[in-house]
């Protein structure tokens, strides 16, 4: 229990100073270069820093900015990873999908945080950079409590976003809209907004 519980405090922490976030668990050991976020985000300005942990990223466009933390190690990743595998295992589904996440997780070999803000942007931008730096890493995507592939299919995950999403039936709330604008798809899709959600 306290491993599945240091799972979820440290995807909390994704979520703790800005409307949007994802996490990219990372199974490829090449580092994100700045050649790689410019093949992901044209049209953007980048700014590069380093910190006493890995390195900092500031893309931004005009309504979007994404900042991304790499990391040079992963002190803690057995923890995260069978709280990862507990969580995962304790809600799944029996999917050929969900299995083979499970498969993947003793895999990964790091991690990288986002920060979008101030949220997913309706044209894409900040997804497609987000399912890039996943793809070049053969990696998966943690975002609205949920797991997705390097091209935005729904892996596992919870599903309290489809009960807090009112899109059917009522104008998107500031909660939904983000999910909308991610599947770039009319309303009746939100319907299933915990699958699919970075789908653009």
């Amino acid at each position: 229990m306290r491993k599945i519980l240091a799972f979820i405090l440290i995807a909390i922490s994704f979520s703790a100073y800005s409307a949007d976030n994802a996490g990219i668990y990372l199974k490829s050991n090449m580092a994100i270069s700045p050649e790689m976020i410019k093949k992901y985000a044209s049209g953007a300005n980048i700014e590069i820093s380093k910190t006493e942990t890995g390195s900092k990223f500031v893309i931004s466009w005009p309504d979007v900015k994404i900042t991304i933390n790499t990391r040079n190690t992963w002190p803690d990743r057995e923890v995260q990873l069978n709280g990862m595998y507990n969580w995962i295992s304790s809600i799944q589904t029996g999917s050929s999908d969900t299995k083979n996440l499970l498969k993947l997780i003793p895999q990964l070999t790091n991690l990288t945080g986002c920060v979008i803000e101030p949220s997913y942007d309706s044209s894409g931008k900040a997804a497609n950079l987000i399912k890039g730096l996943a793809t070049e890493h053969s990696g998966v995507i943690f975002s609205y409590q949920s797991f997705y592939s390097s091209q935005g299919k729904w892996l596992a995950g919870s599903h309290l976003i489809r009960s807090r999403c009112k899109c059917i039936t009522n104008a998107c709330s500031r909660t939904c809209k983000p999910l909308r604008t991610l599947q770039a798809a009319d309303a009746r899709r939100c319907t299933d907004a915990s699958r699919g959600v970075l789908s653009h």
